[in-house]
């Protein structure tokens, strides 16, 4: 039995069965993203190990990290990738698989792009280590540019969070021995790009939590004029309606933008402005009955956060 507050979206297949529908997008990687971090060039040496975390503030079903863009005298370089943080396995070469190595020409002043063999996939919440390392021997070696650690955060959007490491400078890699004796140096920042795409999770009923709050409202709104007798909508079969918000983007409620997305204290401040949006994205379906329904009186008692 539902509470007055509870809005129930299970549509159950005439049979008995649970509706089927997609529960993430078909394509691999639906939009593409490029980090470029502060570049100071503080220092040049051998490799840079960090951290790369995938958050999850937002439907994602997984990031793909594509490649990785450094500059230096470069020379040949490696890209090595491990789960989870770096820091309990920075020295041991068993817990990395290697995503790259070729010769790549000197940059210093350009970003040379290392397109990873084999994508870096995370889910959301977890973390990856990252060590992109290079064995040409000069003295002292220019082979990779990385910055003194400023922050506690590297980079920071609405998708990934790039964290602080430690530089290396030692010509092998994983070496403890380096150009001053010990290799490792501590609070150093990754300097360059990192190109990563995002394959998006469907909205489904068991994933509505996930999705803006915007798009809950909208969700809401829609399921609850369905169900008043007399509107256009209720025509139509719940499962078909909520196949149509299947097929809705996560951001289709916002303007679009993901940082005004994860900021949403003025995404949906009225009714009024929720009903807009509908009616805006849904056209003249929703201006057939939108001036008969007194919205507001309407689900003013829906208040659950969750819709």
């Amino acid at each position: 039995m539902l509470l007055q507050h509870e809005v129930d979206v299970t549509v159950r297949h005439p049979m008995g069965t649970p509706s089927r529908r997609e529960q993430v997008a078909t394509y691999i990687v639906h939009d593409s993203f490029s980090v470029d971090t502060q570049d100071y060039e503080d220092h040049t040496f051998c490799g840079i190990m960090f951290d790369i975390e995938c958050k999850k503030n937002l439907p994602v079903d997984e990031m793909v990290i594509k490649s990785l863009w450094v500059r230096g005298t470069l020379g040949h370089l490696q890209v090595f990738c491990t789960n989870g943080t770096h820091k309990p396995v920075r020295d041991t070469p068993a817990a990395w698989k290697i995503h790259f190595e070729a010769f790549v020409p000197a940059s210093m002043d350009v970003l040379r792009e290392l397109v990873l063999d084999c994508a870096v996939t995370l889910k959301p919440g977890s973390t990856c280590g990252i060590y992109i390392h290079s064995n040409s021997i000069g003295n002292p070696p220019e082979s990779i540019v990385y910055n003194n650690q400023r922050n506690i955060i590297t980079h920071d959007d609405p998708f990934l969070r790039i964290v602080p490491g430690s530089a290396h400078t030692g010509w092998e890699a994983f070496s403890s021995w380096g150009f001053w004796g010990q290799a490792w140096r501590p609070n150093r920042e990754f300097v360059g790009k990192v190109d990563y795409g995002v394959k998006w999770l469907l909205w489904n009923p068991e994933v509505n939590r996930l999705f803006p709050h915007s798009f809950r409202s909208v969700v809401r709104v829609l399921l609850l004029i369905h169900r008043r007798p007399g509107t256009a909508l209720t025509v139509l079969p719940g499962e078909a309606l909520l196949h149509i918000l299947n097929m809705c983007r996560w951001d289709w409620f916002a303007d679009g933008h993901p940082d005004t997305v994860v900021n949403e204290s003025k995404a949906e401040q009225h009714l009024a402005s929720r009903f807009r949006i509908i009616r805006d994205r849904y056209g003249s379906l929703v201006r057939r009955f939108h001036d008969n329904i007194d919205t507001e009186s309407f689900v003013s008692a829906y208040s659950d956060d969750e819709w």
